[in-house]
């Protein structure tokens, strides 16, 4: 696991959640995927280096996306 999703795993606030936190207008980029149990939580970082999560209940990730870092 790259040392930036470690930080985000730490730091990170509920993308559901960044409207309280002013910063809805933020782009977002996707940097790490982990699996817990039937969880899936996806971790994020905005334009200005804070970072967010999104979890959601799925099947498992193959190994393969779990090692990309960025989407476009």
């Amino acid at each position: 696991m790259t040392e930036l999703l470690e930080k985000a795993k730490k730091n990170a606030w509920s993308i559901e959640n960044m409207k309280a936190h002013g910063a809805e207008d933020r782009e977002v980029y996707l940097i790490g995927m982990e699996q817990v149990g039937g969880l899936i939580f996806r971790y994020y970082q905005d334009d200005q280096g804070d970072f967010w999560y999104k979890s959601t209940a799925g099947e498992d990730i193959p190994e393969r996306t779990l090692k990309r870092k960025r989407l476009a």
